[in-house]
């Protein structure tokens, strides 16, 4: 109903959206505060699901499961007559496709830049990242991706060369593997408060066909630890070690060129250093080294006091964007 409401009245500035929601959201509590206990309960249901205002929820069948997305559009874009840019993006482990959304505002920069915002969700809330977690059925989530990406292809004009995956997390370590299984559909991955599975590494092997990839990654990480070791149903590299694997695996440079970045929001705990290396045939490797970072989304929506700091000082979605836009498919 709240997205129904939303779509219809097609605002094309995010704050007005955001407005609007907040609006209708209020609007809605009155009523069913009147309509008695019932209609509270389940307003706040539909309330905890919604990614967005102008999302909308898709269904497909992924070798007899019924698998759910939500799909923003670009305001002001024709996606069906003009060739759009397709990022999809993974929430994390035990997360929700509107968290990730709510999380990120990639929303946001899908309308200022002209691209298609895509959230999946994971079966259980977690994704075939390659780990072997005991009493966790298998989600099928390569299939799932590669049948997502056929349908969007289907109903609107994507532009091959600009399909990217991105995600947090768990999320992450599922667009790393995607990078080893889609290589030749995938242009660009970016991997936020995720280092790489020894796992992934076993099962593929330590080469990797070279690609362009972006990593944030907080010094602090609770959950990621900035040296490596064990995570729940594996372990992963230290952030050292992914990062040297895909400066080799692309041929890059081993000499970055570093950029500080200013530290605007120095209440925030963190500062960032951009480490870039400049790879063979623009396979480039972006390294967002964010000291005093936690597990978290920077310049999104704050993490738990338990998850660590979160940094303002980085617009991490428009980054990776802006990552993305200057690295298209060589086909």
């Amino acid at each position: 109903m709240l997205q129904e409401c939303l779509r219809v009245l097609n605002l094309s500035n995010a704050s007005l959206r955001k407005a609007t929601l907040r609006f209708t959201v209020l609007t809605m509590l009155l009523i069913s505060s009147i309509s008695g206990a019932n209609a509270q309960y389940y307003f706040f249901q539909e309330l905890e699901q919604l990614v967005d205002p102008t999302a909308i929820k898709h269904t497909i069948n992924v070798n007899g499961a019924e698998r759910v997305y939500w799909v923003h559009r670009p305001y002001g874009v024709n996606c069906q007559r003009q060739p759009t840019p397709l990022v999809i993006l993974f929430h994390g482990g035990g997360g929700h496709a509107s968290a990730i959304a709510n999380k990120t505002h990639m929303s946001d920069v899908s309308d200022n830049n002209g691209f298609i915002a895509v959230y999946p969700q994971a079966k259980d809330s977690h994704w075939d990242d390659g780990r072997v977690v005991p009493n966790r059925p298998s989600g099928d989530d390569i299939a799932f991706v590669k049948a997502l990406i056929a349908r969007m292809e289907q109903e609107h004009y994507i532009d091959q060369k600009r399909i990217y995956v991105a995600g947090f997390s768990d999320g992450g370590w599922f667009a790393q593997r995607l990078t080893y299984e889609m290589h030749n559909t995938i242009a660009a991955a970016a991997m936020v408060a995720s280092l790489q599975l020894t796992q992934t590494v076993t099962t593929y092997g330590p080469g990797h066909q070279p690609l362009p990839v972006v990593y944030m990654l907080g010094t602090n990480d609770p959950r990621m630890h900035w040296f490596g070791g064990p995570v729940h149903g594996g372990a992963v590299l230290s952030a050292g070690a992914t990062i040297n694997a895909w400066v080799k695996a692309n041929g890059a440079s081993p000499t970055p060129t570093v950029t500080q970045l200013p530290n605007t929001h120095p209440h925030d705990g963190c500062t960032v250093q951009l480490n870039y290396y400049s790879g063979a045939g623009g396979n480039d490797v972006a390294f967002y080294q964010i000291t005093g970072g936690g597990h978290s989304w920077p310049g999104g929506t704050k993490s738990p006091a338990s998850e660590g700091n979160t940094d303002e000082d980085l617009r991490g979605s428009h980054e990776i964007w802006q990552f993305f836009a200057a690295h298209p498919k060589r086909i």
